[in-house]
């Protein structure tokens, strides 16, 4: 393990390219102000740098990284004209297969399938309720969860989302809201406090 003021210091100017591929390569249709950019920027990174990833060592350091100029993206497009590009998450993939061929994760194979195919399920079932965008991304993300984590991940997705669609249609008169970002928070919560999530589950 590597000094956190390190990864700290380094995260910072991380934030200089997400900043730029925020501006200069989103779709027209999906541009926000250069303050939501910047905002955006520096709440993914901070939310990456506590998991252990950052941490870690320079791999992994690299590849939550990766996940973090992935998530700015998403996040943004998702949240702006409710789409998910192919890049970031082909992006993710590729990081995914570094990081298990490395052997810095190991997952449990069954969970990531089972999880999958509630995600493919729900989308046949409900297709105005999630997209293939969704989907694909939540293939991307159960791939870089630790252990049985994707379980948490899962979860920890849907309950944020149902308290989002809450207060959103509080505001707005609607409840439809992207789910990508509360994917990415459903990861979060699985990178950074999924193990010991199982651990309860398990003990009771």
């Amino acid at each position: 393990m590597w000094s956190c003021s390190i990864a700290g210091i380094i995260g910072c100017l991380i934030y200089i390219p997400i900043y730029y591929v925020l501006i200069h390569y989103l779709p027209e249709e999906c541009r926000q102000s250069k303050i939501f950019y910047g905002i955006l920027a520096g709440m993914v990174i901070l939310f990456f740098m506590t998991t252990p990833l950052w941490c870690y060592s320079w791999p992994s350091f690299l590849a939550a990284a990766g996940f973090s100029i992935s998530a700015s993206v998403i996040i943004a497009t998702d949240w702006s004209c409710c789409w998910i590009p192919d890049e970031p998450i082909i992006l993710l993939l590729i990081i995914d297969g570094f990081m298990l061929a490395g052997q810095y994760i190991i997952i449990d194979s069954m969970v990531c399938t089972v999880s999958l195919f509630f995600y493919v399920g729900l989308y046949l079932l409900f297709p105005k309720g999630i997209g293939s965008g969704d989907i694909k991304l939540a293939a991307a993300l159960c791939l870089g969860c630790p252990g049985q984590s994707a379980y948490i991940m899962t979860a920890a997705a849907f309950f944020s989302a149902a308290a989002g669609a809450f207060i959103y249609q509080r505001f707005h008169r609607t409840s439809k809201i992207p789910f990508g970002p509360y994917l990415l928070l459903g990861w979060w919560c699985a990178a950074v406090i999924g193990g010991e999530c199982i651990e309860w589950l398990l003990f009771i």
